[in-house]
């Protein structure tokens, strides 16, 4: 197998490090278990959605209105996947990331599309969130392993902090697709196991749930005064518009479209592209699997948990 896309060209002189080289086109695999091979696009794309970002969201709003909207989480995830694969059906036939179609949309302003703009406004409001997911994961580093007695001076806290921040460039400075697939699933799948085996371990507690709880979360239903929650939900659970744009990146990183090769209109390249396009449904529906396991679980935790109680985390 060869290497994934941006480290197959590295040290390369080419100044689009995208641009489609016919040396890299390989044929798709026609099996199952050889297209299982070949994903990893979408368990960075869960990393992104299973994180601590959702373990609040998803266990404050089951904290919130108990076990009533179940239904949405299915609901909400299910929906935008479709919108996943569609972007990343035309990466693969373009060879292009998202970003760059969205700045091909007319009408354009300053010479960009309006689009494009959007997106800039976007991963601003990015760098704000991942600021505080930081700083969210620091505290919780601390109290777990403070640095200098209290868990929560500025000390512990500020170090921890300093710490994430160095383990978050060294792993952009690798440069390397491989090691942030390997890190992403391997979170993925710690983080999914931690939050299903605590949903079932609460069973033997004061705060156990049954399957007539989890059915009547099922029952496609909205409370009066709950839509406000309900809104919040589909727009906070599942993959969102940064997830999505950036899970194009991910199948450009990992080789569907140089796989595929330049659309030359030929047979040869719609079988392989359709080939390609084949295996990113099926790692996007694998991701949709882990991270709505994992979002459904946690909103069972609150919901069996922190409702009961009248306890609801703040989300600010």
């Amino acid at each position: 197998m060869r290497l994934p896309r941006g480290e197959a060209l590295r040290g390369s002189s080419l100044a689009d490090p995208y641009a489609l080289n016919p040396r890299d086109i390989q044929d798709p695999p026609t099996t199952l278990r050889g297209k299982f091979r070949f994903l990893g696009p979408g368990m960075i794309t869960s990393a992104a959605v299973v994180g601590s970002g959702e373990l609040l969201t998803a266990t404050a709003l089951g904290a919130e209105v108990g076990f009533l909207l179940l239904w949405l989480v299915l609901v909400s995830t299910f929906i935008k996947v479709w919108v996943q694969i569609e972007l990343g059906r035309w990466s693969i036939s373009t060879g292009k990331v998202a970003v760059t179609g969205y700045n091909e949309v007319p009408p354009k302003i300053g010479k960009r599309g309006w689009m494009a703009w959007l997106v800039l406004l976007m991963f601003v409001q990015f760098l704000t969130s991942q600021a505080g997911v930081i700083s969210a994961s620091a505290f919780a580093f601390s109290a777990l392993m403070p640095i200098g007695g209290d868990p929560f001076s500025f000390v512990s806290i500020g170090s921890w902090v300093a710490i994430l921040v160095a383990i978050a460039i060294a792993i952009h400075l690798t440069n390397r697709y491989t090691v942030v697939e390997r890190i992403s699933t391997s979170l993925v799948v710690l983080v999914g196991v931690f939050a299903v085996v605590m949903v079932f371990a609460i069973q033997g507690t004061e705060f156990s749930w049954t399957a007539g709880d989890v059915m009547d979360g099922m029952r496609f239903q909205v409370a009066i005064g709950s839509f406000g929650v309900a809104l919040s939900m589909f727009g906070l659970t599942g993959v969102g518009a940064g997830e999505i744009t950036a899970y194009t990146y991910w199948c450009v990183e990992k080789g569907y479209a140089a796989w595929s090769g330049k659309n030359d209109g030929s047979e040869a390249w719609m079988k392989r592209a359709r080939g390609w396009i084949s295996v990113m449904k099926l790692d996007a529906w694998v991701a949709w699997f882990v991270y709505t396991i994992s979002t459904a679980a946690f909103y069972i935790l609150g919901a069996a948990v922190l409702h009961p109680q009248g306890i609801v985390p703040a989300m600010r």
